[in-house]
């Protein structure tokens, strides 16, 4: 059985799970006359909206192939979603200025989410290629 992956995949999910607690974006005030509680941090959650729930399902997906054999193709689509949740999330923020007295900047949590999700990507990608590998040298030993 391949557990590589599997473990590899269920720790980018645990990953890109647990930054959603830390924060994805900071808001710094670039004038001084703004109105105050314009300045702070953006959780994964806020960041991601209804989006979070891709992370969500990509964990329990990738925690399933640490328990028992998921399809190398589940867990390589089930990365490729939480990635182009991720990447929705940093063109939502970073793509437009919250206003014209703030100034957005990436945290330490996103750097967290997009590892994480690369993760599990990579993980199904790297299980899809060893099933191709398999198949081509059964292929030709018979």
């Amino acid at each position: 059985m391949r557990r590589g992956p599997d473990l590899v995949a269920s720790a980018g999910a645990l990953v890109a799970l647990a930054s959603l607690w830390l924060p994805w974006f900071t808001r710094t005030l670039v004038v001084q006359v703004a109105a105050p509680g314009l300045d702070g941090s953006l959780s994964g959650w806020e960041a991601m909206g209804g989006r979070s729930i891709a992370l969500i399902v990509v964990a329990v997906v990738a925690l399933l192939g640490a328990v028992r054999p998921v399809p190398a193709f589940a867990l390589f689509l089930a990365g490729a979603v939480s990635l182009v949740a991720v990447m929705a999330a940093i063109v939502a923020e970073l793509g437009t200025p919250a206003s014209e007295v703030t100034a957005t900047s990436p945290g330490a949590g996103l750097l967290l989410g997009v590892a994480g999700a690369s993760a599990v990507l990579l993980a199904g990608l790297g299980r899809l290629l060893g099933d191709l590998r398999r198949r081509v040298n059964s292929a030709r030993t018979s």
